[in-house]
C-alpha cells in the first residue's frame, strides 16, 4: 500500500483512537455501528446500479468471495523516495507529481522499498485480503472524504495494527510503543536488560523507528491526508491465486507481500464516485464507486471483514 503522496498533517481531521489503545474486533464493531450513517437513497441507488459487479467481485453476504487481494493507493503521488515524508517540512513545490495509477495501468503494479520492512534485500508490494485495510490507504490519498463510509477508516486501521501485534507478538499497541521508546536514538542498541533483545520484535522495531517513524508520531500517521490538488484514493482488486507470495517475519496476519510485478489489468478498480469519469478513458475494465463497495460490504458478516490470513 502507498502513502507517498499524502503526508500533510491535518490537525482538524476527526481521528480515531490512538495507536496505543487495545482494539479488539468487538470494540471496532461497536464503534463502526455508532459512527456509520444510514444508507441514503443515493447510496442505495449506487448499490443497485452496480449490484452485478459487486456480486461478481465480492460475492454475497451469505457467501462472501474469499479469493481477492486489495492494494490501496492514490491517483497522484509525489515522486519522492520516502513515501512517509512530512510535506510540512519539505518544499513540495520542488517535487514533481506523477500519476501512479496510470503508471500501474501501463506497466503493472511493481514492488518498491518499504521502510516498514527494513533489513530485507528485495522490494515488495503490499496486498491485503481485508478490504477495509486497503481502504485506509485510499482514504489517506484522497483530498476529499468519501460520500459514505462504514465507520471511521482510522478505527479500521487501528484494529488491524492491534490485531497483528496480538497475533504475532502477543502484546498490545501500548506495550509495543513502550518498547519502541526504550530504543535509544531510534535504532541504536536496546538496554541490555531488555528481554526482547535479539528476537524478531526488537530486530523489526529498531530500524522501523529509524526509517518510518523518525519524523512522525504515531498519531500523525492517522491524521495525514493528501495535499495534492484533486488527488483521490483508489483500490486495485486482484485475484489472489496467481500471486507469488513473499514470506515476511512480521506482518503476515493482515498483509500479503509479493516481489513480483502484478498485472496492469486488475480484476477491478474502486474509486470515489466523483472521480470515475477521470478513470474511464484509461481503464476499460470493471470500475465501481468506493461508496457503493463500502455500503455493500456493511451488510457482510463482521468476522469476515476482520479475518486474518
Amino acid at each position: 500500500m502507498e502513502l507517498r503522496t499524502v503526508n500533510k498533517v491535518k490537525d482538524n481531521l476527526e481521528v480515531g483512537n490512538s495507536f496505543r489503545q487495545n482494539f479488539p474486533a468487538e470494540k471496532l464493531e461497536k464503534r463502526v455501528r455508532l459512527t456509520t450513517n444510514d444508507i441514503t437513497p443515493e447510496i442505495q441507488a449506487l448499490i443497485d446500479t452496480n449490484i452485478e459487479k459487486l456480486v461478481e467481485i465480492f460475492g454475497t453476504p451469505e457467501s462472501p468471495k474469499d479469493s481477492l487481494v486489495f492494494h490501496g493507493t492514490g491517483y497522484y503521488h509525489y515522486d519522492f523516495s520516502n513515501k512517509y515524508f512530512d510535506s510540512n517540512s519539505v518544499d513540495t513545490n520542488d517535487i514533481p507529481i506523477r500519476s501512479v495509477l496510470l503508471g500501474i495501468l501501463e506497466k503493472g503494479l511493481a514492488p518498491s522499498y518499504d521502510p516498514w520492512l527494513p533489513g530485507i534485500s528485495v522490494n515488495t508490494t503490499s496486498l491485503t485480503k481485508n478490504y477495509f485495510y486497503a481502504l485506509w490507504y485510499a482514504d489517506k490519498n484522497s483530498t476529499e472524504q468519501f460520500k459514505w463510509n462504514y465507520g471511521n477508516p482510522n478505527d479500521w486501521f487501528n484494529f488491524f495494527l492491534a490485531d497483528t501485534l496480538k497475533a504475532e507478538f502477543e502484546m498490545s499497541p501500548k506495550e509495543l510503543f513502550e518498547k519502541r521508546n526504550r530504543i535509544k536514538g531510534f535504532g541504536e542498541n536496546v538496554r541490555k536488560e531488555d528481554k526482547f533483545k535479539g528476537n524478531k520484535l526488537q530486530s523489526w522495531i529498531a530500524p522501523v523507528s529509524l526509517e518510518a517513524l523518525r519524523t512522525k508520531r504515531s498519531i500523525d500517521l492517522l491524521k495525514i491526508k493528501s495535499d495534492i490538488k484533486d488527488n483521490f484514493g483508489c483500490i486495485l482488486v486482484y485475484d489472489e491465486s496467481p500471486v507469488e507470495k513473499f514470506k515476511m517475519e512480521v506482518g503476515n496476519s493482515h498483509e500479503i507481500r509479493t516481489t513480483k510485478t502484478l498485472s496492469s489489468f486488475p480484476e477491478a478498480i474502486l474509486v470515489p464516485l466523483d472521480d470515475i469519469s477521470k478513470l474511464k478513458e484509461h481503464f476499460r475494465g470493471t470500475i465501481i464507486p468506493i461508496e457503493a463497495v463500502n455500503a455493500y460490504l456493511s451488510k457482510f458478516p463482521f468476522k469476515f471483514l476482520t479475518k486474518r490470513n
